[in-house]
């Protein structure tokens, strides 16, 4: 089996440049049906923290009712859910929020092929969490033999 090394963890500009999330939410009023409004800082609301899942950082909505996620913004961090409109923030955006640590877990995930095994028999593949350090990444890795 081929194993994919992609060359960074990606973010919404890099799979759509110069798509911004605000013409993401206006373009929810022809399909939804939903009014967002324009992203302005009055128009900010709470926070949302960014996740890496499969090399992508993603923004999960935190509506509890709404299972929806989008890939997170690099250049303009805000977020408003394109599939509910993001009802529990009053439709306001969200704040994106990236952990401190950012350049480092991408460092230490992009060392790894996708889905690698431990010798525990769980997959440690190119994914991070709220909470996870850049320290236990880093053990991670050392388990499956990269380097640092």
């Amino acid at each position: 089996m081929e194993q994919h090394f992609q060359a960074r963890i990606v973010h919404l500009e890099d799979r759509v440049p110069g798509l911004a999330p605000d013409f993401i939410a206006r373009t929810m009023r022809g399909t939804i049906g939903l009014f967002p409004p324009r992203l302005s800082p009055e128009n900010v609301a709470g926070k949302v923290n960014a996740i890496i899942d499969d090399s992508r950082w993603i923004v999960r909505c935190p509506n509890p009712a709404c299972a929806g996620a989008l890939l997170a913004p690099r250049d303009t961090p805000f977020f408003c859910c394109v599939d509910c409109g993001s009802p529990e923030n009053n439709h306001q955006w969200y704040e994106v929020v990236y952990p401190k640590e950012k350049a480092a877990i991408e460092k230490l995930l992009l060392a790894r092929p996708y889905n690698v095994t431990l010798p525990n028999g769980q997959v440690a593949g190119r994914g991070w969490t709220l909470g996870q350090t850049a320290k236990a990444l880093l053990l991670e890795n050392a388990e499956i033999g990269i380097e640092a």
